[in-house]
């Protein structure tokens, strides 16, 4: 049991979690660019990829 099906209450598939994660990675990359400066984007493309990598495969 992944630590999606504790939020949401349906079973996710394969197809779902990799939306979850784009939509995570999309949200990362707003944030940054407004937290942060768009000098280290590649930073906020690491931390993304790093989510998303989780989310797919343990949520």
């Amino acid at each position: 049991m992944g630590f999606l099906t504790r939020i949401f209450p349906f079973e996710m598939t394969i197809g779902d979690r990799i939306f979850f994660a784009v939509a995570v990675g999309i949200a990362i990359h707003l944030l940054w660019l407004r937290v942060l400066s768009s000098d280290t984007i590649l930073a906020a493309l690491a931390v993304a990829v790093v989510v998303g990598a989780v989310i797919v495969k343990w949520g």
